[in-house]
């Protein structure tokens, strides 16, 4: 009881720490995504919150914005990140191992059962309203599994070096839920309970596990302990552990002053939000009073105002003796012009903040033909994304990749590491690391390819008049910057010791070509020397 009171105490002082984002949070949700705006308060009708929206802006630019973050960092259609060691030359000599190990956990990564693309979509969908969104991974006896769960269920904090250490995570379930995720330690309470679809609250606490010990494998060892907390009962459940957090949430930008959150595009664009539903909200209204005006009528005109605006009604005392109307809409003079600007430029402001005018960079510019122009261009997206891209490489996907390789590399479905890699890791402290080589990532790697490119036409032109010039540049060398600047794959490049083979096989071949082409002048030396012999001979003879 002692440890369950210690959690709720935890989890008290964390709701109070992010209670600062909940109401702005809150905000958000209503204006994008009403089904998430849990926060404050529960979402009991979720059509009164949709009648509070005059505007859809933000709401058909998020799902551009997780596209976008989703394409340029982890595309489903390459291989965006690499295992290595933090020693490139340990990593180019046991190249095929990584390449193996690289390979099965993206294999792995896109199974069926994985969830992996839905958790990353929902993930950056997440984290353009609220700047986060919570990501797990863990295993089950089908393999690997990945859920991201609402941002108001999950609080998070962090250790003296601003890694996020400790999460929290609220979830309900009913009765038969909690049975089969439990077992036998469910609660009696909800063992009893008649009601099968009453819903029950938990927590699942994590948290550095004062008791690590590296060399011992049971769950109370582990290098963080794991809690389950049935908060209705106030009884732990589940006690475990983790080799590697489970939990990591990636924040797209951060405030100087803040350490565990972050802010999103939706929290940037609010007060333009704001606006422009006030600014659609005035509009309709215009437009509606357009339409459907007031009536004026005379204080002695007797007319049957049920028959006022009723399409083809025939009114008997609409007209008075001299034909003037007994009835008449009110003109109201309105100009609507300022406000279609205003919310023009209040649209163009949410969609840059949603990042979508990058995609625009290459749409919309016919002045990029060559590729080096579309190389500058991709710089120019990779400059703009790289503070926020960089940042959930850190936070997210490191985190994630690492725990990826720690539940399959203990399930045994990873290639036996080389002895002598182990050994090497050991003695050189070398460490295993993510390369990532995402769409982004070779952008920013661009720079080297446009420079080159630069070099090599404005020396090319010299070199007509100086051809000597030409022989300050390495073939070998250029060929492979330019090979990692836009991404080729190192399978299809010769490694440096492939490369010294053929060279010498070159050597080699070369050397035999200049004996084969010398040999007729050999022979010929050697028969002219073998007659020159036959005639000294004869003519010893004949003297």
């Amino acid at each position: 009881m002692k440890k369950a009171e210690q959690i709720l105490k935890e989890y008290e002082s964390m709701k109070l720490v992010r209670s600062r984002f909940d109401f702005t949070w809150q905000e958000i949700a209503q204006r994008i995504d009403p089904g998430q705006a849990t926060f404050v308060t529960k979402v009991l009708n979720f059509m009164n919150l949709e009648q509070q929206k005059f505007d859809s802006t933000a709401a058909r630019a998020l799902p551009k914005f997780a596209s976008i973050m989703k394409s340029i960092i982890c595309p489903r259609t390459r291989s965006w990140a690499k295992f290595c060691t933090t020693d490139p030359d340990l990593t180019s000599y046991f190249q095929d191992y990584f390449d193996d190990v690289t390979a099965r956990i993206a294999k792995y990564r896109y199974t069926n059962k994985s969830g992996f693309d839905s958790a990353v979509d929902t993930m950056f969908s997440g984290a353009g309203m609220f700047g986060q969104m919570p990501f797990f991974v863990d295993n089950r006896p089908e393999g690997i599994y990945y859920r991201t769960f609402p941002m108001s269920e999950v609080w998070a904090k962090t250790n003296a070096y601003g890694e996020k250490d400790t999460f929290i995570r609220k979830f309900k379930l009913d009765k038969r839920q909690a049975e089969e995720l439990f077992g036998d330690k469910c609660p009696a309470k909800i063992k009893e309970s008649k009601d099968c679809n009453m819903q029950y609250e938990f927590l699942h606490y994590v948290c550095p596990n004062d008791k690590y010990d590296a060399n011992k494998e049971d769950n109370l060892s582990m290098k963080y302990s794991s809690y389950y907390l049935c908060a209705d009962t106030c009884e732990i459940v589940n006690v475990g552990g983790y080799h590697t957090m489970p939990y990591c949430m990636a924040r797209v930008e951060v405030f100087p002053t803040e350490k565990v959150y972050g802010y999103g595009p939706a929290m940037k664009c609010l007060a333009d939000q704001k606006t422009l539903n006030a600014a659609m909200r005035i509009t309709m209204r215009a437009a509606e009073m357009s339409a459907d005006p007031e009536m004026l009528i005379r204080e002695d005109a007797v007319v049957n105002l049920n028959q006022l605006g009723a399409a083809g009604s025939v009114i008997y005392g609409g007209l008075d003796e001299q034909g003037r109307p007994a009835a008449a809409t009110m003109q109201r003079n309105m100009d609507l012009r300022a406000m279609e600007l205003l919310r023009q430029e209040l649209k163009q402001n949410i969609a840059d903040g949603f990042c979508i005018n990058l995609l625009e960079i290459l749409i919309n510019d016919p002045s990029a033909k060559t590729a080096t122009e579309v190389m500058v261009k991709k710089q120019e997206q990779a400059i703009l994304l790289a503070p926020m891209a960089t940042r959930i490489y850190q936070e997210w996907a490191a985190v994630c990749c690492m725990r990826e390789f720690d539940i399959h590399d203990r399930a045994g479905r990873l290639p036996q590491m080389p002895e002598d890699l182990r050994a090497e890791l050991i003695r050189s402290k070398s460490k295993l690391t993510i390369e990532f080589e995402s769409p982004l990532d070779e952008a920013q790697k661009s720079e080297e390819a446009i420079k080159l490119n630069r070099f090599l036409e404005t020396i090319s032109g010299y070199a007509q008049v100086y051809p000597d010039m030409l022989n300050i540049v390495n073939p070998t060398k250029t060929a492979k910057i330019m090979a990692r600047s836009i991404g080729v794959p190192a399978k299809a490049l010769y490694s440096e010791e492939e490369l010294k083979t053929i060279e010498q096989q070159k050597i080699e071949a070369a050397q035999a070509q200049q004996m084969l082409a010398a040999m007729p002048t050999v022979a010929k030396s050697a028969s002219d020397l073998a007659k020159a012999g036959v005639e000294a001979q004869s003519g010893i003879k004949l003297i």
